[in-house]
């Protein structure tokens, strides 16, 4: 099996993890995996058995490109959401309304 591509997409130096986005060929097939790889004492990072392995095809790698831009857009929401609620609720508290509420 050759690996033709690897890239660290997660890292926890405190645990010694990281999640690895790479491609590898097996048979003249193509294979994409997402893997926690360890931190050995000897010889740095070592894949474990935790990840997936799917075949890699246009069609699998447009999936997953269109599921991260999903995610991407629904994270990119909450977090305009959050943020100006976040603001909302700054002004409320800085204008005294919040006393006004409260007493009823």
């Amino acid at each position: 099996m050759s690996e033709l591509y690897n890239r660290v997409i997660y890292e926890n130096e405190v645990k010694g993890e990281q999640y690895r986005l790479t491609v590898s060929e097996f048979r003249e097939q193509m294979y994409l995996h997402i893997r926690k790889y360890y931190l050995s004492f000897d010889e740095g990072y070592l894949p474990t058995k935790e990840g997936a392995c799917i075949p890699m095809t246009i069609g699998s790698v447009a999936e997953l490109f269109d599921a991260l831009v999903d995610l991407l857009s629904e994270t990119e929401v909450k977090f305009s959401f959050a943020k100006e609620l976040r603001k909302e609720l700054e002004e409320i508290v800085h204008d005294g309304h919040l006393d006004k509420v409260e007493r009823g």
